[in-house]
């Protein structure tokens, strides 16, 4: 009998794996929790990774996407550039990575001579977590998006 989109969401965050039929595919998180169905797993991927694609961004300076990463995550300039490493500016951090090098195509060590690091391999480091947060955190890509628009309507 054919699951609907519906009865298989349900019957997916109720009942555990083993009882499930072997036609709902299912996939689990690192806890060994049940995720979405696989189907709408790989949904979920294909929006989100609508945001790593580069956009149309020309005249945008490495100052006008730090300034719109400090402006949306509301850190200080200073503490970007900084060594801290509080959750919050880390992660403002890591997006200002992933920004330049997507959206200004910069390279690892590039980036990590902006940002006043010694090793491009943070560089390296933040833009993959940044990368594979985006895949299953709404907010972390709205955020994205709101820097975006920050730095993409300074160039019009």
């Amino acid at each position: 009998m054919p699951f609907s989109a519906y009865s298989s969401e349900f019957v997916v965050s109720e009942l555990p794996a083993r009882m499930l039929p072997p036609e709902i595919p299912v996939s689990k998180t690192k806890a060994g929790k049940l995720a979405k169905p696989a189907a709408q797993e790989a949904q979920t991927d294909q929006v989100l990774v609508s945001v790593i694609e580069p956009r149309d961004v020309q005249d945008v300076t490495v100052k006008a996407v730090l300034d719109a990463v400090c402006n949306v995550f509301r850190v200080p300039a200073e503490m970007l550039l900084g060594a801290s490493r509080q959750a919050r500016i880390t992660q403002a951090r890591q997006v200002a990575m992933f920004l330049l090098r997507v959206d200004l195509k910069r390279s690892f060590p590039q980036i990590a001579k902006d940002l006043g690091r010694k090793d491009h391999t943070t560089v390296m480091h933040g833009c993959s977590k940044i990368e594979e947060n985006l895949k299953s955190d709404r907010w972390l890509f709205k955020q994205i998006e709101k820097v975006w628009k920050v730095y993409s309507d300074q160039t019009k």
